[in-house]
This record gives structure tokens, C-alpha cells and sequence, in this order.
């Protein structure tokens, strides 16, 4: 009985027990215990398994949802992957503008000149919108929870 009272981690447990069941017939208390310990064990394990299940298909519902409506709004903002073409177009456009300095003035000439409206004040907040909302969605991954970030002195194994 107390071997089981001094040792309370599993891997104890386990040890204590394997050489306890070659070396001695268990008494009535002490499988009464392993008893207790099993069957803890087997709800711990029914818990982790339906909340993992719980939690999968949360996931896979809200991923669809998100994929629906990506999809209804590239359709409605005509948003299309960009052709090989296109993205060699933009890339020796962008390495001009780095690399030649009259490029370079008139791209500042045309940031200054550039008036504001309400449509393109509209279009740059959902912009920046969808730039936090990938953020966030970023940093929760890299957090691997919702709110705040882990403890430092604490170690998951």
C-alpha cells in the first residue's frame, strides 16, 4: 500500500506496479487502487477523445465556411491568381523602380499627387482590415492559443 501512496506519477506507477506483480500476488487494496487509477485513466482518455472530436469538426465546418466565402468574394471582386506573365510583368516592374533612379522620382511624384476618395478610403480600410484579421490569424497560430502568449517558465512535454 505504500508504494502506491509514494509514487504518484504514471511512470512510476508503472514501474511499481510491473515489479509488484512479479514479486508479490496483489492484495484486495491494491487493486482496488489500480482499479481507481484505470478507470481515471480511461475518462481522462474519453475526455481528450471527444473534445478532440469536438474540436475537428468545428475546424473542418468553420475552414469551409471560410473557404465559401473566400471564394464568393474573389468571384465578386474579380480576384483571379496571377498569370506567369503578370507576375514576370511585376517583377521586372518592380526591379526597374529599385534599380533606376528616374523611376524611382516619378514613383514619388505619383505618391505625392495621389488625392483621396471615399471609394478608395473605403477599398484601403477593407484593405487593412483583411491585413490585421491575417495577422491575427497568424499570431494565433504561432501562439498556438487565443489569448495571450505561453509562460515561459512552464515546459508542456
Amino acid at each position: 500500500m505504500e508504494i502506491f501512496q509514494r509514487r504518484k506519477s504514471h511512470l512510476g506507477f508503472l514501474f511499481i506496479f510491473t515489479t509488484t506483480a512479479s514479486t508479490n500476488l496483489l492484495d484486495g487494496e491494491e487493486i482496488e487502487i489500480m482499479s481507481a487509477i484505470v478507470s481515471k485513466a480511461a475518462q481522462l482518455a474519453d475526455s481528450i477523445i471527444s473534445k478532440s472530436n469536438e474540436l475537428v469538426s468545428k475546424s473542418v465546418y468553420w475552414s469551409k465556411v471560410s473557404w465559401e466565402t473566400t471564394k464568393i468574394v474573389a468571384q465578386k471582386e474579380g480576384l483571379n491568381p496571377p498569370t506567369a506573365k503578370q507576375f514576370e510583368t511585376a517583377y521586372k516592374n518592380a526591379w526597374k523602380y529599385l534599380t533606376d533612379a528616374k523611376d524611382q522620382q516619378k514613383l514619388l511624384q505619383e505618391a505625392k499627387s495621389f488625392k483621396l476618395d471615399t471609394k478608395s478610403a473605403v477599398q484601403l480600410g477593407v484593405y487593412g482590415i483583411q491585413i490585421a484579421g491575417f495577422f491575427t490569424v497568424g499570431e494565433v497560430i504561432g501562439r498556438r492559443r487565443i489569448f495571450g502568449y505561453p509562460a515561459l517558465d512552464t515546459h508542456h512535454h
